[in-house]
């Protein structure tokens, strides 16, 4: 899914303050961790790592992911994002804030 997609079906969910029922939560959390994955592949370093598909290991920003969603999900999220991210261009450097750090950007084949 690209950011819009994502971000699209996550307005199709009730409000924050809205009750969801147990597949919206679900559904929620699933959004969110392909969020997660898309933010480690923009940045792309040791240091983001989500998932390591050669050892099998997860990276801490997927710990909480596995927990709540299962592994075989994570990994099926994992490599749907790794297969659209194909598709994507990452912008290196777009944006410095007041801290001096600098920040990346992907932009999807729509969005091309």
């Amino acid at each position: 899914m690209t950011g819009k997609q994502i971000e699209t079906a996550k307005r199709a969910l009730p409000g924050f303050w809205e009750p969801k029922n147990a597949r919206q939560r679900r559904q929620e959390k699933e959004l969110a961790c392909r969020e997660m994955i898309n933010s480690c592949l923009v940045y792309g370093s040791a240091r983001y790592d989500f998932y390591n598909p050669a050892t099998g290991e997860f990276g801490r920003y997927a710990e909480d992911y596995v927990k709540s969603l299962g592994k075989k999900t994570v990994i099926r999220l994992y490599n749907e994002q790794v297969s659209d991210f194909s598709e994507a261009v990452v912008k290196h450097g777009v944006y410095t804030d007041g801290e001096g750090c600098s920040y990346n950007a992907c932009i999807w084949k729509d969005e091309q």
